[in-house]
């Protein structure tokens, strides 16, 4: 595989998906497993129809219109490196033998061409065990990589994620909306597995954006509608994650939050100020703080 392209792949998911809650891997001695994934841009969750300030070196206005990964090949390893895969809950609607689709889109506002659905976990079954890391494969495998989206189960029927029978999917798909200024040109960049470009020079105050779509490529068939022997470049990377803090607090200091509930620093003129790592449910506590 090339590596600048591993690399490329890699950040993505490093920048614009982190995993988020272990709260059940704290618990590997029990049977029932969910991976929960948080989407985010320079830190800030994913949303369709916000618009984030200052990405990248032309300091960009980004609204993103769509965000989906599929992953597969899900494995938990022990201290050794024993890997000991993870039977996924067979939902017929994300996940289908090994493979599972993470949807962060909501179908609302620019992201009007996706699903209402979205899903954020990966849910499995796995033996009793003590395990360290968690690894798996962003891409689908190859057995099931070409064939007619059309006629597939869920998730493998999602046409949006679907190139042909030859190129197989879109193992994950970013797009977004893009106000740049670049010594007053824009500069659009469309990107397809990281190996195709085209860009074009607009006026600054025109709008356009960019398409990042990962897949396999160079794929040997007859035709787009014939299944290929083989692709040259597979583009499947995997990703293990380790070194969990396997005892993180699976509850919260309640009295403290219902203090909070009371909104008695709103009436005595202080600041509520949250820190945590990601994934811990701030923005949630919030939002609903925002609400009362």
């Amino acid at each position: 595989m090339d590596h600048s392209y591993t690399k490329t792949a890699i950040a993505v998911l490093g920048l614009v998906a982190s995993f988020a809650n272990t709260s059940v891997l704290a618990q590997a001695s029990a049977q029932n497993v969910e991976l929960q994934f948080s989407a985010q841009l320079n830190g800030q969750v994913f949303e369709c129809g916000k618009t984030y300030d200052n990405m990248g070196s032309t300091a960009a206005k980004i609204t993103p219109t769509d965000f989906r990964f599929f992953i597969s090949e899900v494995e938990f390893l022990d201290k050794t490196g024993k890997a000991t895969t993870l039977q996924l809950e067979q939902d017929k609607t994300w996940q289908q033998d090994n493979v599972a689709l993470l949807d962060f889109e909501n179908g609302s506002g620019p992201c009007r061409n996706g699903n209402t659905a979205t899903n954020t976990r990966v849910v499995g079954q796995l033996p009793t065990g003590n395990y360290s890391a968690v690894r798996f494969t962003l891409g689908v495998p190859f057995a099931k990589n070409h064939a007619d989206a059309t006629l597939a189960a869920a998730p493998l029927n999602t046409t949006a994620m679907f190139w042909n029978w030859q190129g197989g999917y879109k193992f994950l798909k970013f797009d977004a909306q893009t106000n740049a200024n670049t010594n007053g040109m824009q500069k659009t960049m469309a990107m397809h597995n990281a190996s195709e470009s085209a860009s074009m020079e607009k006026p600054a105050a025109m709008n356009s954006g960019f398409a990042l779509h990962i897949g396999s490529t160079m794929c040997a068939s007859a035709s787009k509608t014939t299944v290929p022997s083989q692709c040259m470049n597979s583009n499947r990377v995997q990703v293990e994650i380790k070194d969990f803090d396997w005892n993180w607090a699976k509850e919260i200091d309640r009295p403290l939050l219902e203090q909070w509930l009371k909104l008695d620093y709103i009436r005595e003129h202080r600041n509520l100020i949250m820190i945590g790592a990601n994934g811990l449910g701030k923005t949630m506590i919030l939002k609903n703080l925002a609400h009362v």
